[in-house]
Order: C-alpha cells, then sequence, then structure tokens
C-alpha cells in the first residue's frame, strides 16, 4: 500500500507542476497578446487565431489534470482509510491473542496443579494400602497366636480408620481425575480456537 501511495503522491505533484506550468504558460501568452495589442503592432488574424487555439488547448490539459488530480485524491483518501482499517483490525487481533495466550497459561497452571495433587492422592492411597496390608497381617499374626491380650479392639478400629481413610482417598483421587479430565477438554478446546 505504501509504495502505491508514494507513486500516487509523486504522480499528484508532477501533475501540481505541470498544471502550474501551463497557467503560467498562459498567462505569458496573454501577456504577450496584451503586449502587442498595446504596442500598436496589430496582430495578424492568424496569429491571433492561433494563440486562441493553443490557448484553448493549455484550457483543456489544465481540465484533464484537474480530473487526473481529483480521481487521485479520491482514491489516495479510500486507500488511507483501508490501511487504517486494517491496522486497527490487526491491534484487535493482537490483543485477542495476548488475552488467549493469558487464559491460556492459567489453564495449564491448573492443570498441572490437577496433576500434583492427583499424584500426592495416588501416593498416599498407596501408603494407605501397604499400611492396611502391614495391619492385616499383623491381625492374622496376632490372630493366629491365639493372644488373648484384648489387644485386636485397638488394631480393629485402626484398621477401620485406615479403610475409611483409603475410601476418602480414592474419593478425592476420584474427583481429581474428573477435575484434570475437565482442565483438558477446556485446554484442547482453547487450543483449537486459537489456530
Amino acid at each position: 500500500f505504501e509504495d502505491k501511495l508514494t507513486q500516487k503522491d509523486m504522480l499528484l505533484s508532477k501533475l501540481l507542476m505541470k498544471n502550474k506550468a501551463m497557467r503560467t504558460s498562459i498567462r505569458r501568452t496573454e501577456a504577450q497578446l496584451r503586449d502587442k495589442e498595446q504596442a500598436g503592432d496589430g496582430l495578424q488574424y492568424i496569429d491571433f487565431h492561433q494563440l486562441q487555439i493553443e490557448n484553448q488547448e493549455f484550457v483543456r490539459k489544465i481540465d484533464e489534470a484537474n480530473k487526473e488530480l481529483i480521481s487521485l485524491k479520491k482514491n489516495y483518501t479510500k486507500v488511507t482509510n483501508q490501511v487504517n482499517l486494517t491496522k486497527q483490525r490487526i491491534g484487535d487481533l493482537l490483543s485477542e491473542e495476548t488475552l488467549l495466550k493469558q487464559e491460556i497459561d492459567g489453564r495449564k497452571r491448573l492443570l498441572s496443579k490437577a496433576e500434583q495433587d492427583i499424584l500426592k492422592v495416588v501416593s498416599e492411597r498407596e501408603k494407605a494400602r501397604k499400611e492396611n496390608s502391614k495391619l492385616r497381617v499383623q491381625s492374622r499374626n496376632s490372630n493366629s497366636a491365639g493372644s488373648g491380650t484384648g489387644s485386636d479392639g485397638p488394631r480393629f478400629m485402626e484398621c477401620l480408620t485406615l479403610k475409611v481413610e483409603e475410601q476418602n482417598l480414592e474419593r478425592a483421587r476420584k474427583n481429581l481425575e474428573r477435575k484434570l479430565e475437565i482442565a483438558e477438554g477446556e485446554c484442547k478446546r482453547l487450543m483449537r480456537g486459537t489456530r
């Protein structure tokens, strides 16, 4: 666009200079005509007629140049408006891109946190399972040893507590996995929307 605008500006300047030169030439010719009339030289009819023809030709050329100048000004205005609209659209798109990048970064952070939470829950669940298995083995060993010390009650309660804790951890894990699926789906949707 800018090259076209520069070319049109150069053509406009050239036409203005040509227009000015033609007007100067007309004034000079008219002045010569007046001088000859005043000097009493008395122009021959043919000379006068020739000057009138030249004058009409110059006037016609000036009119054509003015029409072309007006046309160029209109085109220049249209192109300038298009350039400004395009620049504004680019600015809007860049702002939208920045907002989308920020939103994607936020979603990625949420996704990362959800993944960390899932890993933590899985790790805690494994610890609880190991502890539960260990307690079951101890419970079996104490039952098989036949110790009538009455310590089975606290061990049973401890196993029950661990079982409840394991169930709670399992629910938390499933909840976090659901959140992760939602976050991944949202991330994919955003990625498709930015392409």
